[in-house]
């Protein structure tokens, strides 16, 4: 027997160890360990902290604020260098800054960083300005499960206590970090002021108040030290309304004046300042009044399981606590969803080995069939395992990443099965020796050729960004299941192999039952069909022009639109959201009307199951809702309507075309209000601020304001753009209560006084927290003006201020009130002044690319109030900050990205490619002749997407990557045979046909195995771009690689004087 190789040794040391069974039963008992110990998720894991930073300057302007609070910070901020971006937001009286980290930093480092740089240069405040108070905002935020509670009296302030109860009781469970109540309404102390009696009293809103202060004190007095150590404890607590009523808050010469002498003391559900609403098919066909509950897991913890204690924990409260009239409707439960689709991927993965084992069996037999049904899970099952072990969770990346991999991992247990069957068949003995030599005969341009694959690959895990985090487990699951299964088709499939084949009868390759097999028919169209080629020039001229053309072709269907280009494609998910603005100072009421408006549609829509209503509060934390600030949503005019579908089997539309046909009636409900809105779909992979996002830059305020109209204008009249709102709204009405100092002087008040008591009575102050043991949430002690008396512009102007001789001043004698509105905020990215104009894209030219195309030629005629034309940036803010821009921003930057670095990646790749070729060939022209089918797949590719209407997306990027990697190891095979049949004596004509008839069976099989393995990709809306991308470029490509590798090499290795040396090279057999 000739001396082995590397691969050839490899194989006889596992070929008959005892070993080698337990490699199989080793690798099966983890990966099963790993399935059931790592947590299951739907999406992946993405770490991109974030914070917010709220500083209250009160009484400023939205330009002192921006000069004072937002700026100055914001320059420290973005000296961090962790920092990526900076928005500050300046409105009267705060400033709110988001800042953005760098993706893939820790998030602990990030806010540490934070932390420091903001104490330490918190001298440089405004003395009047209240500390930060900095907010994180992350994957952790989102909750992985919300509880509704309702029932039909629509007792809110029921329901908000119950509610409360049951949060404590969830958050004993391990592993949940948290569960908090929205909605409903708190127990609350109301000091109801009669201004008439504090009048006659004498007696100011803020004695009141400090009255109240005074007795709810307790404060340590050190400790009595005798013969026993006493600790001294001074004042006490108010218990009761009653303790609150019975407050002397003056005397005089009638003697004491209680609180209840000047005030009414309610206790009870305060005014309200949310409304939550249940409604859908559990509702009975309206709206209830509800709470949500929301509950937050730790950080590693499986969302399932976590989910499971917290609803077998609502079963045991029903009855002892939870009333049997109150329901509990499970409105998001992320652990049940990830349950589903980690189900469904494993199905899809069982589906398409299964595929593959038949596949293998239909071309070559039952036994080699049985080999690769055994080598397929023993190579996946390393995959979870190295998840766990660096952390990945099990989502529908990592899983797909694992389907994927069937494809192309279990080539080279086929190329090695194929060649110890085309040995065996040939009618040679079927030994030990004979295996082996079959083994060495490819195991090493194998090996070369999987670690093509994954130098092709791995580049890919590098893509900076959230998208690039999302996508990673796909190339780096990838990656490790092809480095496995190398090692596995080196030693456990010999070993297979050589037991199952050897007993088996087996066919000559020409005649099976005295008729030619398809071998031989696939070995005789070869010989003539490829032939022709080799023989004839202008034949092979022609095919050279019609592979080009064809090529041409393929990507000109991208240059007209044919071809779509996007982020991600759309998903089909159970859940969106309307997201609702009235204008600035809309009551909760009239925003209550509005959303019941929307909501009475809802109803009628054949796939909502269910929806919550949140007025004047923000909902649960969506990871879409936290990209976009949808938490701070508190106002009265802002509501949000959470939305859950039925199953997507129970519906005939996909949840995009669902958002999709609800627009028009959503826009007929709330026109009448004024309002603007939004259909919030769930992102396929991480969010962005909007899908088309203009941020318009300019030197002076007013003239980025009429640009920003104008762009805001050409938004809503372009076909395909929706939910056009922008940053530059008008400011909240108010009322703005100028004191006289003067005036104020002569009547004995301070302006200071004054505010006190407008404040104090009008917004009201909660002067203390009383003790209630019973009670799960704090009760404040309110005080304020009855409704009555201050609900109108006109109860103000009827407004006293007690001064110091205990007189009774009109507020209209010290002050005067003017009507206005409040300064709109002032917005900045990374210090630069800008205005944000965004929308949604719907529609066939769905992808912002298209959209921002079509806007582009009407921004671009637009004039300026300097009457020039604003310039276009496409990446980044414009460097030129002196001229009006507009820069594209949102889902757009992220696809650009995105496809910059997959772009680098793939050229990296190539670049590290054909380094390993030159070096395993020893020449400079061969490997160039192996990586021609590389720009091939798109022939395939791009054809297929624009055929399907579908877009071509960063998941499809990977896989064009996969594909030249998968296609350089089919040529591997085909020139290396080529090369070893020239080095047996053979022309090179003869070689190169034979490497393409012997070669042919693997390659198409192998190629089968991608396009019939992979296509269970379909079935999953996000991945369906990966499964197309792999069955028509492998298809197309594999095809063109057998015709066209054997033509081009025999062509340039025959005409050039270069490829004749190197013939002559390997014919001399110098090469090792």
């Amino acid at each position: 027997m000739p001396p082995l190789g590397f691969s050839g040794r490899l194989a006889r040391f596992f070929i008959d160890s005892k070993l080698t069974p337990l490699l199989i039963i080793a690798s099966l008992a983890l990966g099963l360990y790993a399935v059931i110990a790592t947590p299951k998720e739907e999406e992946p894991t993405i770490k991109s902290p974030a914070a917010d930073v709220f500083i209250a300057y009160p009484g400023a302007t939205s330009q002192e604020v921006d000069q004072r609070i937002a700026r100055p910070t914001a320059a420290l901020i973005r000296e961090i260098p962790t920092v990526k971006h900076v928005v500050s937001a300046a409105e009267p009286d705060s400033a709110l800054l988001s800042v953005e980290f760098r993706d893939g930093v820790d998030r602990e480092t990030a806010l540490t960083q934070l932390y420091d740089r903001l104490a330490s240069n918190a001298d440089q405040m405004p003395s009047d300005a209240q500390p930060p108070l900095i907010k994180t905002r992350g994957v952790e935020d989102v909750p992985v499960l919300t509880l509704t509670l309702w029932e039909g009296r629509d007792d809110a302030y029921a329901l908000r206590r119950l509610a409360a109860e049951v949060a404590v009781s969830i958050e004993d469970i391990p592993q949940v970090s948290g569960a908090t109540v929205i909605g409903g309404s708190s127990r609350e102390i109301q000091v109801r002021l009669d201004p008439t009696r504090l009048g006659a009293r004498g007696i100011s809103p803020t004695q009141v108040v400090r009255a109240i202060q005074g007795a709810n004190l307790r404060r340590p007095a050190d400790s009595v030290r005798g013969a026993t150590i006493l600790r001294v404890e001074v004042g006490g607590f108010l218990k009761t309304p009653e303790d609150v009523a019975g407050l002397v808050v003056a005397t005089g010469a009638a003697g004491p004046v209680y609180l209840r002498d000047v005030a009414t003391v309610v206790d009870g559900a305060p005014e309200r300042s949310n409304y939550v609403f249940q409604g859908g098919r559990d509702a009975g066909g309206q709206d209830r009044a509800a709470v949500t509950i929301v509950v937050t897991k730790v950080r590693g913890a499986n969302a399932a399981t976590v989910n499971a204690q917290v609803l077998k924990r609502i079963t045991s409260l029903r009855g002892p606590l939870i009333p049997s009239d109150v329901h509990v409707e499970t409105t998001r439960d992320a652990g049940k969803t990830a349950t589903e689709r980690v189900s469904d991927l494993l199905l899809h993965m069982l589906l398409a080995t299964g595929i593959v084992v038949v596949l293998v069996a239909v071309a070559l037999g039952w036994r080699e069939a049985l080999i690769v049904a055994v080598v397929i899970p023993v190579t996946l099952a390393l995959v979870p395992l190295v998840y766990n072990l660096t952390g990945f969770t099990l989502n529908r990346i990592t899983l797909a990443a694992m389907i994927f991999a069937i494809g192309i991992l279990v080539d080279d247990a086929i190329v090695i099965i194929e060649n110890i069957h085309r040995r065996f068949e040939s009618g040679g003995e079927r030994s030990v020796q004979a295996a082996l030599l079959a083994v060495n005969e490819v195991g090493n341009p194998t090996i070369l050729a999987t670690l093509t694959v994954i130098a092709a690959l791995l580049p890919a895990a590098f893509v900076s960004g959230m998208v690039g985090q999302y996508l990673r487990p796909l190339p780096i699951g990838a990656s490790i299941a092809m480095l496995y299964s190398l090692v596995v088709a080196l030693t456990v499939t010999p070993y297979l192999a050589y037991r199952m084949l050897r007993g088996k009868h087996l066919a000559r390759t020409d005649t099976l039952g005295g008729k030619p097999t398809w071998g031989t028919l696939l070995g005789a169209w070869y010989q003539k069909g490829v032939g022709s080629f080799l023989d004839r020039p202008k034949r092979r001229w022609l095919l050279y022009a019609g592979v080009v053309l064809a090529l041409t072709a393929a990507i000109g269907l991208v240059a007209v639109g044919g071809a779509r280009v996007k982020l991600l494609p759309n998903t089909d998910v159970d859940e969106m959201a309307v997201i609702i603005d009235l204008p600035a100072g809309a009551s909760l009421e009239t925003t209550a009307q509005a959303a019941s408006d929307v909501t009475a549609y809802l109803r009628t829509v054949a796939e909502v199951k269910g929806y919550q209503t949140y007025v004047g509060v923000a909902g649960p934390a969506t990871f879409q809702g936290l990209a976009r600030h949808y938490t701070l949503r508190s106002g009265s005019h802002q509501a949000e309507i959470q939305i859950q579908l039925v199953p997507a089997s129970e519906r005939k539309r996909r949840s995009h075309d669902l958002a999709l046909d609800v627009r028009p009636e959503l826009q007929r409900a709330l026109t009448p209000y004024g309002a603007t809105f939004t259909v919030a779909e769930a992102p396929p992979g991480p969010p962005v601020q909007a899908t088309l996002v203009a941020e318009v830059y300019g030197p002076d305020p007013a003239g980025r304001l009429d640009l920003a109209r104008q762009v805001r204008r050409a938004f809503a009249q372009t076909a395909g753009v929706t939910d056009v709102d922008w940053s530059a709204k008008p400011g909240t009405p108010r009322v703005r209560i100028e004191v006289d100092p003067q005036k104020a002087a002569l009547n004995g008040v301070t302006p200071q006084e004054v505010a006190q008591t407008v404040g104090t009575e009008v917004a009201g102050e909660r002067a203390a927290e009383a003790r209630l043991p019973d009670e799960r949430e704090p009760v404040p002690v309110t005080v304020r003006l009855p409704l009555s008396d201050r609900g109108r512009v006109e109860d103000l102007a009827s407004l006293s201020v007690t001064n110091a001789a205990g007189k009774s001043v009109p507020l209209t004698d010290v002050a005067r009130l003017e009507r206005d509105r409040m300064e709109a905020p002032i917005y900045r990215k990374d210090l630069l002044p800008v205005i944000f104009v965004t929308g949604e894209t719907v529609g066939p030219r769905m992808a912002p690319l298209y959209a921002a195309l079509d806007l582009n030629s009407q921004i671009r005629r637009l004039v300026t109030l300097d009457g020039v034309h604003p310039r276009i940036a496409w990446t980044g803010a414009p460097a030129d900050t002196a001229r009006y821009a507009v820069a594209w921003a949102g889902e757009w930057t992220t696809t650009y990205e995105l496809f910059r670095d997959l772009g680098v990646a793939f050229l990296g790749a190539l670049v590290f490619i054909y380094l390993l070729l030159v070096g395993w060939f020893r020449s400079f022209l061969v490997p160039l002749v192996i990586m021609t089918p590389i720009p091939l797949t798109l022939i395939g590719v791009l054809p297929s997407h624009a055929l399907v209407g579908m877009f071509l997306s960063g998941t499809g990027m990977i896989g064009l990557i996969a594909l030249a990697g998968i296609l350089v190891r089919n040529s591997i095979l085909l020139i290396d045979f080529a090369n070893a049949r020239v080095e047996a004596g053979a022309s090179l004509r003869d070689a190169v046909l034979e490497a393409g008839e012997v070669r042919a069976r693997p390659i198409l099989l192998t190629a089968a195995t991608v396009i019939l393995g992979d296509g269970v990709l379909l079935f999953d809306p996000l991945l369906e771009g990966l499964g197309l991308t792999l069955m028509s470029g492998a298809l197309i490509a594999t095809l063109l690689t057998l015709l066209l590798v054997p033509v081009l090499y025999h062509h340039l290795l025959s005409a050039s004087a270069r490829g004749a040396a190197w013939l002559q090279a390997i014919r001399a057999n110098r090469r090792e």
